[in-house]
């Protein structure tokens, strides 16, 4: 992460977790069909105070197109995906204090 301000360091600092995308930065879209996919950085989503990163734009449509569906679907299959991939449940977060 990079921040603009030391202000913003100081707000992410306080609560990372809160900042942290949903799924451990994979496909939200892609979790609730079961599958790990990586993301761009331009097809995001903020609801309900959780970012949702996805890997395309028809993945990002999808999903706001029955979002309570498959943010459902993702939060049931997420744990499965975490085993079956050895990937760690809460990501450590790295942070740039270069402000």
């Amino acid at each position: 992460y990079r921040f603009a301000s030391a202000v913003h360091l100081e707000l992410f600092t306080a609560t990372p977790s809160k900042y942290a995308p949903a799924f451990g930065g994979y496909c939200a879209y892609a979790a609730s069909r079961n599958a790990l996919k990586e993301v761009t950085p331009f097809c995001f989503d903020v609801a309900e105070g959780r970012l949702f990163l996805f890997s395309n734009e028809q993945a990002t449509a999808l999903w706001k197109a029955d979002e309570k569906g498959c943010l459902a679907r993702a939060e049931e299959e997420w744990p499965g995906l975490v085993v079956l991939h050895g990937l760690a449940p809460n990501p450590k977060i790295l942070v740039n204090k270069g402000v």
